[in-house]
């Protein structure tokens, strides 16, 4: 017996809606907790969220890689069934849940395919995946996506279902958060500071703006029945989650509880996302790396 928790037998075959997957499936709460101690890369919670606004409508593995920036080829397995599979292997280790499934992956061949049942079930042929409702509330739960990014209603974000499973997908360009200037940068951050203070307000938060106080390390701060969230917001204009942040700003992140990041994607279009994280998965889920140096003149011969 896995050490964390009871183990539960897990069903697994034909659903009411014609799909295949689990027939009995873990509790919200149960999938929460498993989230918690589980990191996801930005990639996957990309994809996870496109797969949630998404609704009832099944998303291909194609559709999901081109979502995500990954490559797909059929022949040799897609970074899909790899990052899906580990991400229901870990969450099925995490809640003690016996392998249910392991015989059938052994079978098919295609064990991290066979995985992925754990949090999602497929119809059809090519697959098309869709996640089970207690794993996303599980997801609402846990904090990887926030309300805004569930319940928006999709406006034609999601790329169109491609049939050919046989074509290869060239991952998305990293560039895709790049900024023009600095007049089209302010704009961005400008927009994605109001896009994130209407959607606190909207669930009940005062709001008061940190931007021109400085070495704050955040731009709001948001009060809610005795609940408080610093809130550093981060505003790009395209899909990727790639954006600067300040030492001091990562300082906070590391000793404030109540610090948030509030990233933005597509600021400037109908489009915009919103996902947040806390300052530990800030932490777990992105890499840092140097963007500039501070150069100062060597005055002491001992510099030399």
């Amino acid at each position: 017996m896995n050490p964390r928790g009871r183990q539960t037998r897990l069903q697994a075959g034909a659903l009411p809606d014609g799909s295949w997957g689990l027939v009995k499936r873990p509790t919200p709460e149960a999938y929460a907790r498993a989230l918690s101690r589980t990191p996801i890369s930005q990639e996957l919670q990309r994809a996870l969220a496109a797969q949630v606004r998404a609704d009832d409508a099944p998303l291909s593995e194609i559709a999901i890689c081109r979502i995500a920036g990954w490559k797909y080829n059929r022949r040799t397995g897609s970074a899909f069934r790899s990052q899906y599979g580990k991400l229901g292997h870990r969450i099925s280790n995490e809640l003690g849940l016996p392998p249910a499934l392991e015989d059938l992956a052994k079978r098919s061949g295609w064990p991290d395919t066979v995985w992925t049942y754990a949090i999602a079930a497929s119809r059809s042929r090519p697959f098309r995946w869709m996640l089970y409702p207690e794993f996303i509330e599980g997801l609402k739960l846990s904090g990887y996506l926030n309300r805004e990014v569930i319940e928006e209603p999709d406006d034609g974000t999601l790329p169109e279902q491609d049939e050919d499973e046989d074509s290869e997908l060239a991952p998305l360009s990293p560039r895709g958060a790049g900024y023009t200037d600095s007049e089209s940068r302010r704009e961005v951050e400008r927009k994605a500071v109001t896009y994130v203070t209407r959607n606190y307000r909207k669930d009940g938060w005062r709001v008061k703006s940190k931007e021109r106080e400085k070495d704050v390390g955040y731009d709001l701060e948001c009060v809610r029945a005795g609940e408080s969230r610093h809130v550093e917001v981060k505003g790009v204009s395209g899909a990727a989650l790639n954006f600067s942040i300040t030492e001091g700003e990562v300082k906070v992140s590391k000793r404030d509880p109540a610090w948030r990041i509030a990233v933005v994607t597509n600021a400037l279009s109908k489009k915009a996302m919103l996902m947040q994280y806390n300052g530990q998965q800030f932490r777990q889920i992105f890499r840092l790396a140097p963007i500039a140096y501070w150069a100062k003149l060597k005055t002491d011969p001992l510099d030399w």
